[in-house]
């Protein structure tokens, strides 16, 4: 049924991209892993700027602006390696609970109706 009257007129694909997405996910942080221990920060800050964007699209203001403040305090640092490393680190956990907030692939539950049969 499509009900132009109340704006339900949103298409959803045939095809659900999540594993895609996941995979992407992954990829980057591995890359950012292998980053961060070669200490390849400009890389590494790169690497998380693209974990940000697979998961801005559930993310809220507030955790945009959070994502914004590290990245002016990577600007700031200047060249700092030490100050840069810890930012980044920072960064990188900000990210990771975000990523598990927003339920993207860090935790599954199945739900007991798989278990019922």
């Amino acid at each position: 049924m499509n009900d132009s009257s109340s704006g339900a007129n949103q298409q959803l694909s045939k095809f659900d991209s999540t594993i895609a997405v996941l995979i992407r996910i992954d990829e980057l942080w591995k890359k950012a892993h292998r980053h961060s221990t070669r200490a390849d920060f400009i890389q590494w800050n790169f690497d998380l700027d693209r974990v940000y964007a697979e998961l801005s699209d559930d993310a809220n203001e507030e955790d945009y602006s959070k994502f914004k403040e590290f990245n002016n305090r990577v600007v700031t640092a200047k060249g700092i390696k030490s100050l840069l490393y810890n930012i980044l680190f920072e960064k990188e956990i900000f990210l990771r609970k975000l990523q598990k907030k927003l339920g993207r692939g860090v935790g599954y539950q199945e739900s007991t109706d798989e278990y019922m049969d």
